[in-house]
């Protein structure tokens, strides 16, 4: 019951995230005419999903921060989301560490000789039909789900002033034990923390 009421509440937050972040149209850097500026996509099961944003015009909403401090953690999001009547949807990708988040270093929900994995790792999934995914630490997963894989990971490959770039992928599970596997994770999103 308590990862369900975690994965709403996510989603609340994400929802909210990205309501508060639509009223800005300015990218900071002018904008284009027409071709998309900052966007996130991935696959959900091998379907496409895709929020696209340009400086002159919101398609969806895309935003994110890097090393955003709180309560001596350093944090680094990425929401996205989408809101059309009947077919809601929203991605959120955050880690939150007490070191810097580095770039080009792989964060993920396991411990690996590869990757890193962060103090909290916590990503989620709001699908159209309204059901809540969500992934995190693999002590905690695992403890709720014990046949969870984690496999979860993000990389920021590069960061400026003005924006965010990287990719993800990681297996979400809801409380009913069901799961979906998100794949080809790609992000460039206007940094909200600046």
């Amino acid at each position: 019951m308590k990862t369900k009421h975690a994965f709403k509440y996510a989603a609340l937050l994400l929802l909210l995230f990205t309501t508060l972040n639509s009223c800005s149209s300015d990218n900071g850097d002018g904008g284009s005419s027409g071709d998309i500026d900052y966007y996130i996509r991935y696959e959900v099961n091998g379907t496409l999903i895709e929020f696209l944003f340009n400086g002159d015009n919101h398609i969806d909403n895309a935003y994110g921060n890097f090393n955003l401090i709180d309560s001596g953690n350093n944090i680094a999001s990425i929401a996205a989301g989408r809101h059309e009547i009947g077919n809601d949807e929203s991605l959120l990708l955050s880690i939150r560490n007490p070191s810097e988040i580095q770039i080009n270093t792989t964060y993920s929900n396991y411990m690996s000789a590869t990757t890193t994995q962060p103090e909290v790792l916590l990503f989620t999934y709001l699908d159209t039909g309204g059901t809540s995914f969500g992934t995190f630490n693999e002590d905690d997963l695992t403890n709720l789900y014990p046949a969870a894989v984690a496999n979860a990971k993000i990389l920021f490959s590069e960061v400026t002033t003005t924006y965010m770039k990287g990719t993800f992928s990681g297996r979400f599970y809801n409380s009913n034990d069901n799961y979906i596997e998100i794949t080809n994770g790609e992000f460039k999103v206007i940094r909200s923390d600046l």
